[in-house]
């Protein structure tokens, strides 16, 4: 534990030694990607035309994934309780692990994936996957460059949302006509 804690504090430190403002401003940009006004627009968004399209195990995919993550991170927020790190640059409340936005990143930006991924053609498989890994990368890394949280809070985000993705994923590609 000591060791990743003192992973956490030296990449919280070179972090907070490199912030320059035009960088601070973007990253707190694509930190918003991931806040909860935006994903509920967002969610509002994919789930009606979901239910327009008539997918239905997609959207009970997408909220097992989305919602189950969120609800699976406000538990460990509270079970864990860590404090935020101490070079904190943007305001942020509540807890530090794992973080909230780099699970949603991972649960609601990688399940809109493999909604979409059937759709496309090969070079845009291609195209909607580097998009997908830069938001996501972007939004983590947004989160210790804010100096809100530490490394293994993101990777643990990571973690958790894909997890609920694949959840997502397996619960969506149920046959229940069987």
């Amino acid at each position: 534990m000591a060791f990743i804690s003192s992973i956490d504090v030296a990449v919280e430190q070179m972090l907070a030694a490199a912030r320059e403002p035009a960088i601070f401003d973007f990253f707190v940009w694509v930190s918003k990607l991931a806040n909860t006004s935006t994903f509920i627009v967002l969610m509002a968004l994919i789930v009606s035309y979901l239910a327009y399209s008539r997918q239905w195990r997609n959207i009970v995919g997408l909220f097992i994934s989305a919602i189950g993550s969120g609800a699976a991170t406000f538990l460990l927020k509270n079970l864990i309780s860590r404090a935020r790190p101490d070079l904190l640059a943007y305001p942020a409340t509540g807890f530090a692990f794992p973080s909230g936005h780099a699970t949603r990143a991972v649960a609601f930006y990688g399940f809109l994936l493999f909604i979409l991924w059937p759709r496309l053609t090969s070079m845009w498989k291609k195209i909607a996957l580097i998009i997908t890994a830069l938001i996501i990368l972007g939004i983590g890394f947004s989160r210790l460059y804010l100096g809100v949280h530490y490394l293994s809070d993101v990777v643990a985000g990571y973690l958790i949302g894909a997890f609920f993705v694949w959840l997502g994923i397996k619960i969506s590609r149920i046959n229940l006509s069987k």
